[in-house]
């Protein structure tokens, strides 16, 4: 029973965190002209999110070693940065 409520917690976290994550960009529109977000830039990132946060899910489940799954979840962080920067400026 535990582990199904520490599991909900840790989805409503990621959750939270993917919506504020979204939220920042709308705001920023509303103040300045240097963002400029569309609807598919809003859902690309919407799916990336969500696709690293399934993945996540995936990595703390199947990876008992916790220094595994640290690197492990550091990894899918750094790639999840690299398509970030390289869909918003073309860094790569």
């Amino acid at each position: 029973m535990r582990g199904r409520v520490q599991d909900a917690r840790r989805r409503k976290i990621i959750g939270s965190a993917i919506v504020i994550l979204l939220t920042m960009p709308f705001v920023a529109m509303q103040f300045t002209r240097e963002v400029t977000w569309t609807a598919s830039d809003f859902g690309a990132a919407a799916f990336l999110l969500a696709l690293c946060a399934l993945t996540y899910e995936l990595f703390v489940r199947r990876i008992a070693n916790r220094r595994t799954r640290g690197i492990t979840i550091t990894g899918l962080l750094g790639g999840l940065l690299v398509i970030w920067a390289d869909g918003a400026v073309g860094v790569f």
